[in-house]
């Protein structure tokens, strides 16, 4: 069960996003159908999911399709199982839009999963390989791949890829998943650490360049690939991370008072923050 150490965090980003009236968008792969049964999840996430349904009970959840979860577009039963979920019938959809209208013009986020292009995710072979092959190998030998290097040069040709998408369409950003590798502003974390870096170098700022330097040969533990072409990268392709990290921290995107942050939360002290 990849999500059981993080499921603490994610209780107690839920509630904090509850009392500040938050609205949540949900962005696929949620429940993992590949490897799981939808009541094997009912049964051993109850808490998680009556959180979510407070959400809906306010008409503050939106809920994404993903590729590992296409049970909610396909299945019969779909619809009954979500008004069990949530209390009423819900919707599921393929992206979400968010329009900001100005007097000259109108920017738009684009919010989906995020696996649209990538023929790896797709398929009736992949689902019956994971849910009768790797998960069940996965279980038996306690491994979780969600970590940051995991298939790192696949997620690198991925993020260019949603880049090079979103850089064609105006005034857009867009934010996906998928990949389980947080984007902030079409950067990673380590290809961030790298161009703060050098301008540091070209600064002269000695002192930031020995601590950004320290931070690189840390994270190069976590992240190896970086993009041939991020030091002229726009800002305009984001991505979530995942709920389902091996150190039980969680990572997803804010966006309040027309600010948008990469935020990660993680227990310290025993205290979920």
């Amino acid at each position: 069960d990849d999500f059981k150490k993080a499921a603490p965090n994610y209780a107690s980003a839920l509630k904090h996003y509850i009392e500040q009236n938050y609205h949540l968008v949900l962005l696929g792969d949620c429940e993992e159908l590949w490897e799981n049964l939808i009541w094997q999840v009912l049964h051993h996430h109850k808490s998680s999911i009556q959180l979510e349904r407070v959400f809906a009970e306010r008409q503050q959840l939106t809920k994404i399709v993903g590729n590992h979860d296409l049970f909610w577009k396909n299945d019969p039963l779909a619809s009954l199982i979500l008004k069990y979920m949530y209390g009423s019938h819900l919707n599921v959809y393929e992206g979400l839009v968010i329009e900001k209208k100005t007097e000259n013009d109108c920017y738009r986020l684009f919010l989906t999963h995020g696996h649209q292009g990538d023929k790896r995710s797709k398929g009736k072979f992949n689902a019956w390989f994971v849910a009768r092959i790797w998960a069940p190998l996965q279980n038996f030998l306690n491994i979780n791949p969600n970590t940051p290097a995991f298939q790192f040069q696949l997620k690198t040709v991925h993020n260019r890829m949603m880049y090079e998408w979103v850089s064609d369409q105006k005034n857009a950003i867009l934010i996906t998943g998928h990949t389980h590798q947080p984007v902030f502003a079409s950067l990673t974390h380590l290809e961030q650490l790298y161009k703060d870096y050098l301008l540091a170098e070209q600064d002269n700022n000695y002192g930031e360049t020995s601590r950004l330097l320290k931070e690189i040969q840390f994270r190069q533990e976590e992240y190896l690939h970086v993009s041939e072409q991020y030091m002229n990268y726009k800002p305009g392709y984001f991505n979530t991370g995942c709920c389902c990290f091996s150190d039980g921290d969680i990572t997803g995107i804010e966006i309040t008072n027309e600010v948008i942050r990469l935020v990660k939360w993680s227990e310290e002290s025993g205290m979920s923050k």
